[in-house]
């Protein structure tokens, strides 16, 4: 039952695995994993299917369980952000060769962050992604979409600068 509820997935459970979206069958799988309490634990991209909101939270709960369980979590993910928020370890690989290894600010180098609001003037989808366009000031950006945001909705923009 907690997984339920912290997965968002109570009202869920008498469902069919083709009648879930595709987030709702991340947060299944992600669920399943754990509730076995394993020693070692493989994620690909666990969360890029999740709007912000709950992949916020699930990463939360991930450190959570990481702790509570003394879990090893390996984990495959194109978002900086996430694996230095879930990651104690870095290893930064381009066509299957390791380039740089080491804690998150040692492989990405320290940031500073710059969060700017910009309006969604557009959505743009092709055969396998969907994009929104935004605009911050006289700006206009594409950036994948995530969730079900709407032209109209204000969006946050994280801009970050790096310090190597």
């Amino acid at each position: 039952p907690e997984l339920l509820n912290v997965f968002e997935l109570e009202g869920l459970k008498d469902k069919k695995p083709a009648r879930l979206s595709g987030g709702q069958q991340q947060r299944v799988a992600l669920a399943r994993t754990l509730v076995r309490q394993p020693d070692l634990v493989l994620l690909d991209e666990p969360l890029s299917a999740l709007d912000i909101e709950i992949r916020k939270r699930l990463q939360n709960y991930i450190l959570e369980v990481r702790e509570r369980y003394d879990l090893t979590i390996i984990m495959v993910s194109h978002d900086v952000q996430e694996i230095r928020k879930l990651s104690d370890y870095v290893f930064e690989l381009n066509h299957g060769k390791i380039i740089r290894q080491g804690t998150p600010p040692e492989v990405f180098g320290e940031e500073l962050k710059l969060r700017l609001e910009a309006k969604i003037i557009g959505i743009k989808t092709t055969a396998s992604k969907s994009f929104l366009i935004v605009q911050f000031q006289n700006q206009i950006f594409e950036i994948p979409r995530k969730g079900n945001e709407e032209v109209g909705d204000k969006i946050n923009l994280d801009v970050y600068f790096k310090n190597n």
